[in-house]
């Protein structure tokens, strides 16, 4: 997955991603891939509300590449 949105790079001009911060093994390899963390929140995941497939709440985070 990361090989083919390494060749998708140079078709955008400001290439971002989405993951959960919950998920840190994940933000760890993206930031070793040249991926950085914006501080954007783009989605919160609450279990109380209906709806959301989060177990527990959790915030998915905006990553940009800086390679």
């Amino acid at each position: 997955m990361l090989d083919f949105a390494r060749k998708k790079l140079p078709e955008h001009d400001r290439p971002t991603m989405g993951v959960l911060n919950t998920n840190t093994r994940a933000i760890a390899l993206y930031k070793r891939m040249g991926w950085r963390l914006t501080g954007t929140v783009l989605h919160r995941y609450d279990p109380a509300e209906e709806g959301t497939f989060a177990a527990v709440y959790c915030e998915e985070l905006e990553m940009q590449y800086r390679g």
